[in-house]
Parts: C-alpha cells; sequence; structure tokens
C-alpha cells in the first residue's frame, strides 16, 4: 500500500451503525495482532447469526490467546469487540450506548458477563445445568463421557473439584 496505512499499521473497527471506522492505535494491540498473525494465530470470529456458533467457546479461545499476548484487561475486552461481526456487532453498539459514560473503559469481566447473558441466555444454561446434573455415562465410553462432562461443567459456575465432588455425592460419578 503506497501513501497509505499498511495491514498491520492498525485495526480499522467499522461502526456497524455509522459506517466510520474506529481505528486501534494502542501500540501494545498493534504489536500483539502483528505477533499473532505472525505465528499463525487467530483469534476466532464471532457473528450471533451462526448456529454452529458456540458463545463459550468464543469466550474461552479470545480468553486464551489473548493472555497468551499478555493485554490488559481493557485490551483484552477492545479485541474481543474487534472480533464481533454481524449480530454480535450491532449487539455491542447498541450495549455500549446503553453504558452510562461515567462507567469508564470496559474491561474484560464486564464484557464477558454482558456477551454470555446475550448469546448464551440464563434458559439456556438452566438447561445445560440440568442436563450436567443427570449425566450418566451409560453406554459412552470413559473418553466420551469425560467430554460430554466437562463441555457441560462450563456452564456451571463451581470449580471443577466442586463438579467432581458433588456428582461424587449424588452417585452420578460412573467412571
Amino acid at each position: 500500500m503506497s501513501g497509505g496505512m499498511g495491514l498491520h499499521s492498525c485495526i480499522a473497527q467499522v461502526d456497524f451503525e455509522s459506517g466510520h471506522e474506529e481505528y486501534v492505535t494502542n501500540e501494545k494491540i498493534r504489536y500483539g495482532y502483528i505477533l499473532l498473525t505472525q505465528v499463525g494465530i487467530e483469534i476466532p470470529e464471532f457473528y450471533g447469526s451462526k448456529i454452529e456458533e458456540h458463545p463459550l467457546e468464543f469466550i474461552d479461545e479470545v480468553s486464551r490467546v489473548l493472555n497468551l499476548v499478555g493485554v490488559t484487561l481493557v485490551e483484552k475486552a477492545e479485541w474481543a469487540v474487534y472480533q464481533l461481526k454481524d449480530v454480535s456487532l450491532m449487539w455491542f453498539s447498541q450495549w455500549k450506548r446503553a453504558r452510562p459514560v461515567e462507567a469508564g473503559p470496559m474491561e474484560w469481566e464486564r464484557f464477558k458477563n454482558g456477551f454470555i447473558d446475550r448469546f448464551c441466555p440464563l434458559e439456556m444454561r438452566k438447561a445445560k445445568i440440568l442436563e450436567f446434573i443427570n449425566l450418566h455415562q451409560g453406554r459412552m465410553s470413559v473418553k466420551e463421557y469425560a467430554r460430554v462432562f466437562t463441555n457441560l461443567s462450563r456452564y456451571c459456575n463451581i470449580s471443577q473439584f466442586e463438579i467432581t465432588r458433588k456428582k461424587l455425592i449424588i452417585g452420578k460419578s460412573h467412571f
């Protein structure tokens, strides 16, 4: 690109409502972007309209990748927002406008909780928790049972130790 900004000199995010581009100029974020692209690590995108998308997997993967880069909690939220597309970007634009100005910069936990509330509704989480509580190994292999157990446990806000302990107490563990 002659005379213009190169791909890695800044990251552009199109504001869905106005069509304007917002440039993320934070040096650390740009450096992290360059580093990730050079080693071939991609942060997933989230559309919010695709059936095959898994909101918790998006959050987990964004968190895992950005922990490698070592960004701050505010930068982590900014990176995640940059990966939102389509319906999820429209949601974020509306959600951001509804936040009070005095709320200050959005940090990771606030973004993560808002995102999960929107794209992984309470009713769905409750259903997954019930599915987890009623999980039996049955005809599943140990490997398959462990995979299902781990996937469903993501919907519970308690540690893996507590989950295992409670399942053992109520007799649900059939390893």
